[in-house]
Formats: C-alpha cells, structure tokens, sequence
C-alpha cells in the first residue's frame, strides 16, 4: 500500500475499544522491539496491552486511547494521553501538571507510516487535551523510536531538548511541547 493512497483514504478515530487490543497486537510487536536485536520485547508489549484495558501504569496512570481505523474497520494505529510521569513533570517544570498531559504510545502500522494517520490520531489527543481544560501536551521519545522524530518535530511548537538517561545509562530521550 502507498502512502498516496492512504493519505487519500477515509481514516476514522475512535476511542479503543476492548476488541481493538487484538488487532493492535501485531502493530504493537512492529513498534516495541529491542532496539539493538529487533525482537520485540513481550514484557512490555503486554503492559500496553494492560494498559490499553485500563489498568494503571507504575505511576498510577490511567491513558486514554483513541485508534485510527480504515474504512474497513481495519485498526491502524493507536496514540494514548495521560498526566506527565515524573521525569517529565521535573523537565517541564515550568509547566502546571495539572494543565499538561503527556502523549504516550503513539504506534501506527508500519503500512500505514506517513499517510497522515498519526497526525489524525494526534489532533485527536490535542482535542481531547483541550476538552479537558488543558493547555500543554509534552512528548518524549528514546531512541527505539529515532524514525518518529521528525513526525514531532512537525506536528509539536518547540523541541525542548533530552531528558538524560531516561530510558538507561545514555539512553536520552529527546522532548517536545504544543500548546492546546
């Protein structure tokens, strides 16, 4: 499929819903691999998954998902909001956490990249954001995910630097900022 025609299709967003998780699964195992080896990383993988039911994370975080759909109610991608982990909050601390939500697992299938579905997905977080009074949403991405900066560099306001360590010894993540 190229992205032309996926760019060109109808992509419905739609908050997650159980049955979506399965569907997600194979987008999930493209995304969350290790990032020397390639091999995807079940642990984690399914603590996104708990996630997705809406368990909390190890902060006690709740996320709130939407997934891109094909008009064939095929599920293409995912992208989830929550309060700012603490790391974030430290980084950010000129920001209100109150007023901020954080975008956390952003995934769209790899057939999918660059048709215009993560920024579908992502306007949706920014709506969200703002129906809910607040005014920042922050972005931090490590470097399994290098390939989607430039994805944050386009739809974020500012590149805000890296947050050392945060994935492991020099393992930076590098950050980013919108305003609602």
């Amino acid at each position: 499929m190229t992205n032309e025609f996926v760019s060109k299709q109808l992509i419905e967003i739609k908050p997650l819903q159980i049955i979506d998780i399965e569907q997600l699964e194979p987008i999930l195992r493209q995304h969350i691999c290790d990032y020397m080896t390639r091999e995807p990383i079940e642990e984690e993988i399914a603590a996104v998954k708990r996630y997705m039911k809406g368990e909390q994370d190890e902060y006690g975080r709740v996320r709130n998902y939407f997934v891109a759909k094909s008009t064939d109610g095929k599920v293409i991608g995912c992208m989830a909001s929550t309060t700012m982990d603490p790391d974030m909050e430290k980084h950010f601390s000129e920001l209100n956490p109150n007023e901020t939500i954080e975008l956390v697992n952003a995934f769209v299938d790899n057939n999918y990249r660059g048709g215009g579905v993560g920024k579908k997905l992502f306007d949706n977080i920014c709506s969200l954001g703002r129906s809910q009074g607040k005014k920042h949403l922050t972005v931090n991405s490590g470097p399994r995910y290098h390939s989607s900066r430039k994805f944050y560099d386009h739809v974020c306001d500012q590149d805000c630097g890296f947050i050392a360590d945060k994935y492991g010894p020099r393992v930076n993540a590098k950050t980013w900022i919108k305003t609602l």
